[in-house]
């Protein structure tokens, strides 16, 4: 389900969303690999962002962590709602925010950015007493900051902008798996194994793949963000999986995720990269190469594609393992 994110800014929205930024620009905030992405993308067109400010506490804003790519971003301002973008990628980058936007009265810096396309101005604008009360507000009340909307209310306002021709731009197809999605019974009954025999293994991990890939060929791993084929890719459990419980090995939707089979399956199997509790790539074991050095070296700092909150203890649990020594054994 797409997601909407309620964003009061007029005033940054000509610095950065409309019009957009050059390509050039944005080099200098995203690593390589994203940026490839962008360019297959978008060409030499220039590209929309937007930025949060970390809490007080100086964490990652709860709101920028739960979005995803493929969700919707409503600006509002001056009592109405008056644009909406597509969300494209989440970039974390100190240093181009304080450029682009400044710091905050408080010091604070809208380091945590998001990548935007398909921005189309809404014409006439929605004012509030038009858009408020479907979405269960009062007609006078006025967006605070970015607001996420629960599931319900993004439906609504889904329902509110298709009734002005606006629909979610999806994101551009793959052509399709040969093999249909399986179904959430085949995959429970694959997880129910306390000790699948090497064919149920080898079943269960081509099911879970083919559930991550939701239907495409091509995907983008979870810790390098690079796009691989789908014989490139591993669904991995993020928590070991003979150490979870039933409950946890169906917990499909935050307790696996897709990692490439060049290198990044391997380093997280083993601990050589790990997940904080806010969905950041960090060290994990010593490296003992210069090969494995560079390759934590180009991981740490991503944030983990479509990291959610609930994914936290399973990461916690693969950290946790660090305590034990390096072994040989494999398991997705």
């Amino acid at each position: 389900m797409i997601q909407t994110i309620v964003l009061p800014g007029r005033e940054n929205f000509p610095k950065s969303v409309d019009p957009a930024i050059p390509l050039s620009r944005l080099q200098q905030a995203v690593d390589s690999n994203i940026f490839r992405e962008i360019q297959s993308r978008f060409g030499s067109r220039p590209i929309s962002t937007w930025g949060f400010t970390p809490t007080l506490a100086n964490k990652t804003p709860k709101n920028w962590n739960a979005l995803e790519v493929g969700d919707r971003a409503l600006f509002t301002g001056n009592n109405e709602a008056f644009a909406v973008a597509r969300i494209f990628d989440k970039v974390h980058h100190p240093e181009y925010a304080r450029q682009m936007w400044g710091p905050t009265e408080d010091g604070r810096i809208w380091e945590y950015m998001i990548l935007l396309e398909d921005v189309q101005r809404l014409t006439p604008p929605i004012p509030y007493v038009d858009l408020n009360p479907p979405l269960g507000y009062s007609s006078t009340f006025v967006y605070p900051g970015a607001l996420l909307l629960s599931p319900e209310r993004s439906l609504v306002l889904s329902a509110l902008l298709e009734e002005r021709g606006i629909k979610p731009t999806p994101q551009t197809p793959s052509p399709p798996a040969p093999a249909p999605l399986p179904s959430r019974k085949e995959l429970e009954g694959l997880a129910s194994l306390d000790k699948p025999s090497l064919v149920q293994r080898r079943a269960e991990q081509q099911s879970l793949r083919r559930f991550l890939l939701e239907g495409n060929s091509t995907a983008l791993c979870a810790l390098c963000g690079e796009s691989f084929s789908q014989d490139l890719l591993i669904a991995a459990h993020i928590k070991r999986r003979s150490d979870c419980s039933h409950q946890e090995r169906l917990d499909f939707d935050h307790n696996t995720m897709l990692l490439c089979l060049f290198g990044c399956d391997a380093l997280f199997e083993r601990q050589y990269v790990i997940v904080n509790a806010e969905g950041t790539v960090h060290l994990g074991r010593r490296a003992e190469t210069d090969a494995v050095q560079r390759r934590q070296a180009e991981l740490t700092a991503r944030q983990v594609r479509g990291w959610k909150q609930p994914a936290q203890p399973y990461f916690a649990a693969h950290a946790e393992r660090l305590r034990q020594p390096v072994t040989d054994e494999s398991e997705a």
